[in-house]
């Protein structure tokens, strides 16, 4: 959990046909200054394994905003995410 020291660790799953609203709301957490959300154009580093790096921020988040939409219920990448997220809540 966040502290005085630490931010609050946001994931924000989305699908990247959404992603002009998430990079909104990206913008939006970020500065309110207490929230670290964690977006991957924004924190994913060039020839980072995606897989990797996803559940591992995830399995860190304090929390995990699910960004639904009609563009992102059907897509595959979306499931497997969302699969990630669920193991967080168990």
């Amino acid at each position: 959990m966040p502290t005085a020291d630490r931010k609050l660790r946001v994931f924000l799953c989305h699908s990247s046909q959404d992603k002009p609203i998430v990079r909104e709301l990206y913008q939006k957490l970020a500065a309110e200054g207490w929230i670290d959300p964690w977006l991957d154009e924004e924190k994913l580093l060039p020839g980072q394994d995606w897989d990797m790096e996803i559940e591992k921020t995830v399995e860190a988040a304090d929390a995990v905003i699910v960004c639904l939409s009609n563009k992102n219920l059907c897509k595959n990448n979306f499931r497997f995410l969302m699969k990630r997220t669920e193991k967080r809540v168990e």
